[in-house]
């Protein structure tokens, strides 16, 4: 699949990455980049970020301020980077906590544009 290269790029080229996550709008595993004793881990992260970003956009919305670009969450020694794509598709990255937010977050938005260009525009 196009966008399993740039899941796997992501996870090579961010240091301190442990997983990158392609996700639909049910919260279904459409692809994954990550230490194969990790993906259970992994699978249910990526099947709660729909739930999280559509809470997020629903008091966003309450409060006129928008829709969210990038969600960062911090929890138990892990950030999780997200944005979401059209269809309401999510690409995540997950990363230690000591990983750089700024340049998670830059290759990550770096990403989501090539997948967008490969999966939903090509």
């Amino acid at each position: 699949m196009p966008f399993q290269r740039v899941l796997d790029e992501l996870v090579e080229r961010q240091e301190r990455a442990l997983a990158a996550l392609f996700v639909d709008d049910s919260g279904e595993l459409v692809g994954v980049a990550c230490n194969p004793a990790e993906r259970d881990r992994m699978e249910l992260m990526g099947a709660y970020l729909p739930v999280y970003l559509q809470r997020l956009r629903e008091a966003l919305a309450a409060t006129r301020l928008g829709s969210p670009r990038v969600v960062h969450l911090e929890r138990r020694g892990v950030q999780l980077h997200a944005t979401v794509l059209p269809d309401d598709y999510v690409l995540s990255v997950v990363t230690d906590v000591d990983a750089l937010a700024g340049a998670v977050r830059h290759r990550l938005l770096a990403a989501a544009r090539r997948i967008t260009d490969e999966v939903f525009d090509g």
